[in-house]
């Protein structure tokens, strides 16, 4: 899980899509390698899981954490590093108790943006039937 996990945000990071960046828009052969190979790296995380979460169904030992979807929380940990930088360090203007709605505001443009960003990907997929069921786990 945690080599597939680590592997899946150094993906993300070479399709220069994830987090999005305005200057950093990757529409090279690389980037959209890096992008389905993120995609596969999500639906084998999702099968690991299955055989995992079976596993300890038998064992009897399942556990509530197991219940969100390894890839998105993969998928996610990257998005929620960059809001803990802008709003969680004492240091930055970002991080206000007087002003709560720009923490609002701004995780919710950063997740409608990367779950437009992720069904594009979905849409451009050759693991579509897979990647579908990722997109309505992380959508």
């Amino acid at each position: 899980r945690t080599a597939l996990a680590q592997e899946l945000v150094s993906c993300l990071r070479r399709s220069g899509r994830w987090p999005l960046e305005a200057s950093a828009a990757n529409a090279g052969q690389a980037g959209q390698d890096a992008k389905i190979q993120a995609l596969g790296l999500c639906v084998d995380l999702d099968r690991v899981q299955l055989v995992s979460e079976e596993v300890k169904k038998m064992d009897g030992t399942k556990q509530a954490e197991e219940d969100i979807p390894w890839s998105c929380q993969a998928l996610a940990s990257v998005l929620i590093a960059r809001f803990r930088h802008h709003f969680c360090r004492p240091e930055s203007d970002l991080c206000r108790m007087d002003k709560p709605e720009w923490a609002f505001r701004y995780l919710l443009k950063l997740a409608t943006d990367h779950s437009e960003e992720l069904q594009r990907w979905i849409d451009e997929s050759p693991h579509k039937p897979e990647a579908h069921q990722l997109s309505s786990q992380f959508l």
